[in-house]
């Protein structure tokens, strides 16, 4: 298990992620449509709030292969950098990634609400909405992978718990969705103290299940 990185002193800005990545994540949503953005984003991967998963991430990678999964690292998703990613106070863990995003289906590579599909264009409206900044927001998965890897919810969690180990200064975890909902206790004890809450997925579905779905995650992201 990656160790646990030490508090910083600085914590990363919007000014700071505006200089890496430029404005178009900060002025409208489905901005991965755009190959130089999503270009940009993967220069930025060495910045220090997000290379502080590297251990992390190699540690995944080869537990991955060891299970047989061919060509792993393209099937694991990066953190990203136009977001807190080590340094967030607010952490949004889905269930786990669309197969679309994954850079082996031509996706970005990027679990972000910069995305094209509507899962991730209804994080970024809510997350303005939530007055968050984006450098206060990091989102991932309690899954990392997608389903059809051979891998299932028993080869997540002590995943999980050494990527909640690499998170600096959280301070409230929002669990989106009914399989995210089952990582809650699991959530406490790697994080003791922090503010854990849940809330629908933000997926089309829930429109149906819960019309006031987009309310209630706005509500876990925010309220006191």
């Amino acid at each position: 298990m990656p160790a646990v990185a030490p508090r910083p002193t600085h914590h990363v800005t919007d000014a700071d992620l505006r200089g890496l990545v430029g404005e178009a994540p900060f002025t409208h949503d489905r901005s991965h449509d755009d190959p130089d953005v999503v270009r940009r984003k993967h220069a930025a991967l060495i910045a220090p709030h997000v290379a502080a998963f590297d251990g992390w991430r190699a540690a995944t990678v080869q537990a991955m292969r060891r299970a047989g999964v061919r060509s792993a690292a393209d099937h694991l998703p990066h953190v990203d950098p136009a977001s807190g990613g080590a340094d967030a106070r607010v952490v949004v863990l889905h269930a786990g990634p669309f197969p679309c995003l994954m850079s082996v289906n031509g996706g970005s590579g990027l679990v972000s609400p910069d995305n094209t599909d509507g899962a991730a264009t209804r994080m970024w409206r809510l997350g303005r909405r939530a007055g968050l900044a984006r450098s206060e927001v990091v989102e991932w998965n309690v899954t990392p992978w997608q389903t059809g890897l051979g891998l299932g919810r028993a080869d997540a969690r002590p995943v999980l718990d050494a990527w909640l180990a690499v998170l600096r200064r959280p301070e409230r975890v929002v669990l989106l969705g009914a399989a995210s909902r089952g990582f809650r206790s699991q959530v406490e004890q790697a994080l003791p103290g922090v503010d854990v809450r849940v809330a629908p997925s933000p997926g089309q579905m829930a429109r149906i299940t819960t019309p006031d779905f987009e309310e209630q995650i706005v509500r876990a992201l925010t309220e006191r």
